[in-house]
């Protein structure tokens, strides 16, 4: 398949930081595997990658209602609820991928 920027043919197995923008703040995924263009260096991910992402999108979107709910209810930090969701990420995705929350 060729790249959809260059249309280079030569794509490698590559790893990239994912970073995206959410209500409340950014999420960065680092270690996502990819297939890199050699000439260009743009990024493809495959369909099992990005609903990888999406999975983590949407559970950091459950982590900010879960959020939302334990500061209305204790006016308290979050730090467990942080645990509790660095936790079920970690459980969830293949060890391969690492996560920073901002």
């Amino acid at each position: 398949m060729r790249c959809l920027a260059c249309k280079s043919d030569t794509r490698v197995d590559a790893t990239t930081t994912y970073f995206a923008q959410v209500s409340s703040g950014y999420v960065i995924i680092e270690n996502v595997p990819c297939k890199k263009c050699t000439q260009c260096g743009e990024e493809f991910f495959s369909a099992s990658v990005v609903e990888c992402i999406e999975q983590i999108l949407d559970k950091n979107n459950l982590y900010n209602h879960w959020l939302r709910r334990v500061k209305t209810a204790h006016g308290s930090p979050h730090s467990q609820v942080d645990l509790l969701f660095q936790t079920i990420i970690t459980n969830t995705f293949p060890p391969s991928f690492s996560f920073q929350f901002t």
